[in-house]
């Protein structure tokens, strides 16, 4: 059982220190600096508690003493982690305040140095934090780290001999990844013997395979030169099929909502590629996923071909070019909504845009990250990292990761829930 603060998430601290356990008169457990730093941003007579707005007085919360130190001594978050390489060992900072972390080092089996080219979650499992790396020279590197950050598995599942471009996973023990030219394979994480490729090379040759996504454990989506493409499992050719591309339009990100049966495609215009920054548009469709999900095996092929579903574009965004950004869709308010986040280089910050199925509207926020990074063109890849807490204030805080080429790094994105109609 795990006690951190409920406004920076961090655990407490001991009696008559910073952030010593302070209960309020309603009941809710803070951190001392942050209801101080909470106090004394609003005036003494908007002063309320954070967590149900009850009104609070000057002195209306007390410390709380003889509290069992187990339960203070935690090492609950982590801000930043070490990829692994022949010269590093993995450290985890428990503190991601500013000049404030502290480093339990874990000691790791040496590996030679290699790029790291891709990074994903699995997320098909709550009880452990498991991702797999893959690396130009063609490894593929397998991890899983408990709730407390202890290694409970690290190795080389699979060595190609050629660079990986994507993974993704299809199920709690299974992988689909991309290598080379218009290669496609399927394994076990638990018996990475018994890969299967889905892909024939003929098709693809001159093309890498990039961004694989899981439609179902079955079927998977990948982009090559810019065009959508579905595979499938049950195929006899095992050919990807064309789903979406346009002759003036390249697509650049898209993103698979299983709960909706909705898709998101980023597309820029081919003459607008400039300098390494393109713009953008996002085009959303509604219910596909569903509809294929209806279609036998020997029907797909002329759903893919025929249906074109009509995209709702919304304005150009700035985005980097080998950037990977990430999205979630809120179902749990009483209607739906979708959170990216994107990179914008030109303000050196993440874009996030909150738009609602059910209105077709949106608004944006800036995260400026300028205190923190100089530049983020070194960012490859972002994700949001499990469910996100939504208050009874109507504040959602969602996890999110930055991965870089030679580190991670964790934060907080804390933001009010929009209205039914943003």
């Amino acid at each position: 059982m795990s006690f951190v603060c409920t406004i920076c998430t961090l655990p407490f601290t001991g009696n008559g220190t910073k952030h010593a356990l302070i209960s309020t008169y309603c009941g809710h457990l803070i951190g001392k600096s942050c209801i101080e730093k909470w106090k004394n941003n609003k005036p003494i007579d908007k002063f309320s508690c954070p967590i149900c707005c009850t009104k609070l007085e000057e002195k209306s919360y007390h410390p709380i003493y003889n509290f069992p130190d187990e339960f203070l001594n935690l090492t609950i978050t982590s801000s930043e982690i070490q990829l692994p390489s022949k010269v590093t060992t993995k450290c985890l900072p428990i503190n991601d305040q500013k000049d404030e972390g502290k480093l339990i080092k874990k000691n790791v089996k040496n590996i030679y140095w290699s790029t790291c080219t891709i990074a994903t979650f699995n997320k098909c499992r709550k009880d452990v934090i498991e991702f797999c790396l893959g690396f130009e020279e063609g490894d593929l590197y397998h991890v899983i780290i408990n709730l407390y950050f202890e290694i409970l598995r690290e190795r080389i599942l699979i060595q190609e001999s050629e660079k990986i471009y994507s993974i993704c996973f299809l199920d709690k023990d299974k992988i689909a990844y991309s290598i080379g030219c218009g290669k496609v394979f399927v394994s076990n994480t638990f018996n990475s013997f018994n890969k299967i490729q889905w892909e024939i090379i003929d098709n693809f040759e001159k093309y890498n395979i990039k961004n694989l996504q899981k439609l179902t454990k079955h079927i998977f989506f990948g982009n090559v030169n810019g065009k959508l493409y579905a595979f499938e499992e049950h195929k006899s050719t095992k050919n990807g099929v064309l789903f979406f591309y346009y002759e003036d339009k390249y697509v650049t990100n898209y993103y698979i909502d299983q709960i909706n049966g909705s898709i998101f495609i980023f597309c820029n215009e081919k003459k607008n590629l400039e300098n390494g920054i393109m713009k953008s548009k996002l085009f959303i469709y509604q219910n596909v996923a569903n509809i294929l999900l209806k279609f036998y095996e020997e029907e797909i092929d002329i759903l893919y071909k025929s249906y074109i579903p009509k995209g709702i574009p919304i304005n150009y965004i700035s985005l980097g070019v080998y950037f990977k950004s990430t999205f979630f869709v809120l179902n749990d308010t009483g209607y739906s909504c979708v959170y990216f986040f994107i990179l914008n280089l030109e303000k050196n910050s993440i874009e996030v845009i909150i738009y609602s199925l059910n209105s077709t509207r949106y608004k944006k926020l800036l995260i400026y990250l300028n205190e923190f990074f100089e530049n983020l063109n070194e960012c490859i890849d972002i994700h949001v990292l499990n469910n996100p807490k939504i208050y009874l204030t109507r504040i959602i805080k969602i996890p999110i990761c930055l991965f870089f080429k030679d580190k991670i790094v964790k934060f907080n994105f804390f933001s009010t829930i929009p209205e039914k109609y943003i």
